[in-house]
């Protein structure tokens, strides 16, 4: 019996012969004959040495394309297309709201040593034809000061003014009437007891009246247009020794463009003639034309010009004075360096040495003029940012007839002024720096060396060498506003007459100490029509001497009210 292995075993030996049977057929009918032959053997590759090499540098082979011609056509065919725009309302043009203006502001103001203060302003509101007004302002005290006469005064000032506008020009007029009274209190009452307010009263009486004439067309070509200003100018004072002035001025100015430069015309009359109690007149002619070109080329600007002066007194000089100034901007206005030359001739009368010194003793007191033989200056401005502005100067000028102030030699109690004349020259340090923030924050600062070259006086008198102030002004939030003011000036000499050895008599110079004058105010506005405000002057209380015999008010505080109506 045969087994499922033998049955296996048969049946692998009939599929093997069936197998070799059927390859050795194939083999029969195939006439390509093959041999398939297995090595075994490790793998060594061999570079053949007819190998070509890579080349390091490769060869750019040239060919060309050949470009064949491209007709294009285009088929005319349009595409149809609608557009329905949405209508648009008519445009309007919005009002913009202005300021209001107010026709009336008031200030007033009451302080210790019965000080007083008032400011007043009124006029029409806006209009493209006319604009009228009025102003008047007072400041005065009834002070007491130790070891001196009755220190008061009263300061007073009332005025009228009106503009016409015409399309080509604009007439205004001013006038105005200042009467100012102070007193000799430059004295010691306990040795001069039969001096007394009355006795020792001052006072200024000038009335002015101001009339202008500009031709200034409202044109499109304003720009090319020639500008000009006749002016005319007349003032009349008198004073408490009957001493009186009558001072008519005329000017004329004309700007005329010249392509892209400027001509300009300055020319003045000034006449003053002046009578004292004596009947001693004095009467002089002031009269200049200054015409200059002024030009701009890349970063430097020029002005060029002289000046033609005629100075009439008791004897009548004619004077030639340059008129060179030169800027350049250096760094994008930025930093601008600028030199110059230029001369003058300046008017000395009773009303302009009053306004320095108000205790003159005007009858015995000439007049001359001031020639301003020359001037040279030279400086660097500079804007650092918008909020930062500096200018650092020196100058040098020549005077004629400069007037300083002595005490007079007239009489026993030497506590009026009169004036002295001398030529002299002044050359003059000047920095001055501001910081302003838009209206939030105001500061300014200023600090002024001069050195005397007298030609006859010894000292520059009342006049000090060094000069500094500073100012500043804070609001805070358009709501308080706070405010200062400080004056420092150097030491300064006055001439007084003095005796030596009870027989003879002599000037002497004696040095005014340096002072610091320190000012501080405030002002609470409760609204855009009422304000309150306080000021605090001469805060160290120092009694420092203004001019010789004549020391200032202690500490002063002054408070009151201002409204807009």
């Amino acid at each position: 019996m045969m087994t499922y292995k033998n049955i296996l075993k048969y049946l692998s030996v009939i599929c093997l012969i069936f197998n070799t049977t059927v390859q050795d057929f194939n083999a029969q009918n195939d006439s390509l004959k093959m041999d398939e032959i297995y090595v075994v053997k490790e793998f060594n590759p061999v570079v053949s040495s007819n190998g070509n090499k890579v080349l390091f540098s490769p060869k750019i082979i040239k060919s060309s394309i050949e470009k064949k011609p491209t007709n294009y056509s285009f088929i005319n065919k349009d595409y149809p297309i609608t557009f329905n725009p949405s209508p648009i309302n008519a445009a309007r043009m919005k009002k913009e709201s202005l300021n209001r203006l107010y026709k009336s502001y008031l200030k007033v103001g009451i302080g210790n040593y019965l000080s007083t203060q008032a400011e007043g302003h009124f006029s029409s509101t806006r209009s493209s034809k006319k604009m009228i007004g009025a102003h008047f302002s007072h400041k005065g005290s009834s002070a007491k000061i130790k070891n001196t006469g009755f220190a008061g005064y009263s300061e007073n000032n009332v005025g009228l003014f009106a503009e016409k506008f015409g399309r080509k020009k604009v007439f205004s007029s001013k006038v105005n009437y200042n009467y100012n009274t102070y007193h000799y209190y430059g004295y010691d009452p306990v040795f001069f007891p039969e001096l007394n307010k009355k006795n020792t009263d001052v006072y200024y009486s000038k009335p002015s009246i101001e009339l202008n004439l500009y031709d200034y067309p409202l044109t499109k070509d304003t720009i090319t247009s020639t500008v000009s200003n006749i002016g005319f100018k007349y003032q009349y004072q008198i004073d408490h020794l009957k001493t009186n002035e009558h001072n008519p001025i005329l000017s004329y100015k004309l700007t005329k463009p010249v392509n892209t430069d400027l001509l300009e015309i300055n020319t003045l009359l000034d006449i003053n003639t002046a009578k004292q109690l004596d009947s001693i007149n004095s009467a002089s002619t002031i009269f200049y034309a200054t015409p200059s070109f002024k030009t701009r080329k890349d970063k430097l600007s020029v002005s060029l010009g002289a000046g033609i002066f005629v100075n009439g007194e008791t004897e009548t000089k004619l004077y030639f004075k340059p008129i060179i100034d030169a800027r350049y901007n250096l760094v994008q206005n930025i930093i601008v360096p600028y030199i110059g030359i230029t001369g003058d001739v300046r008017r000395n009368n009773y009303s302009s040495l009053a306004l320095i010194n108000p205790y003159i003793n005007s009858n015995f007191i000439s007049l001359k003029n001031t020639n301003q033989q020359i001037k040279l200056y030279g400086g660097i401005r500079s804007e650092i940012s918008n909020e930062i502005t500096t200018d650092v100067n020196i100058s040098y000028e020549q005077l004629q007839n400069t007037p300083l102030f002595i005490n007079d030699t007239f009489g026993i109690i030497n506590n009026q002024f009169i004036v002295v004349y001398e030529d002299m020259s002044i050359t003059k340090f000047n920095v001055s720096a501001s910081y302003n923030v838009l209206s939030n924050l105001e500061i300014n600062s200023s600090v002024e060396y001069n050195i005397f070259d007298l030609s006859s006086q010894l000292k520059a008198w009342h006049r000090p060498s060094l000069v500094v102030n500073a100012g500043g002004r804070y609001n805070i939030q358009n709501k308080l506003i706070l405010s200062t003011n400080i004056i420092y000036n150097g030491i300064r000499y006055a001439k007084i007459y003095g005796i030596e050895d009870g027989f003879t008599t002599t000037f002497q110079s004696r040095e005014l100490k340096a002072f610091l004058d320190l000012n501080i105010g405030a002002e609470y506005r409760y609204s855009k029509k009422i304000s309150a405000f306080a000021y605090l002057n001469n805060i160290t209380g120092g009694r420092y001497l203004q001019w010789y015999n004549y020391p200032v008010q202690p500490i002063n505080i002054i408070g009151g009210v201002s409204m807009l109506f």
